[in-house]
């Protein structure tokens, strides 16, 4: 199996130190689980137990997980819409509170606004 740098190096294309792999790992849980579990052929789990094994720890939100709420929240969105609006929730959370529903609700309602994806009546 591929070390963190490996791995890290190989989803940038360029090589990484171990501190800033270390750092990518901490900040990009969900995309690393992610890419080992597409291009190394395991499992989620077995990705999320390889990271905890090094010492890493994080909560991994899924394409479902994104796409249940937007239904909750009025919206019909695909899975590449939700892919999208993940990569924003990764992007704009704040580390001091981390990723709550309500900052899901959040990103998924501007996406829908900025995409013009009509609220269905609940």
């Amino acid at each position: 199996m591929a070390t963190l740098v490996e791995t890290v190096s190989t989803m940038l294309g360029k090589e990484v130190t171990v501190e800033f792999a270390m750092e990518f790992a901490n900040n990009q849980f969900g995309v690393l689980t992610s890419y080992l579990n597409k291009n190394r052929k395991i499992s989620v789990d077995k990705a999320k137990e390889t990271l905890e094994n090094a010492g890493y720890f994080g909560i991994t939100w899924t394409l479902p997980d994104i796409i249940e709420r937007a239904k909750s929240d009025g919206f019909k969105i695909t899975k590449e819409q939700a892919r999208q609006i993940g990569k924003n929730i990764d992007k704009a959370h704040d580390c001091e509170y981390g990723i709550t529903w309500l900052s899901v609700s959040d990103q998924i309602e501007m996406f829908c606004i900025e995409n013009n994806i009509k609220r269905k009546d609940l």
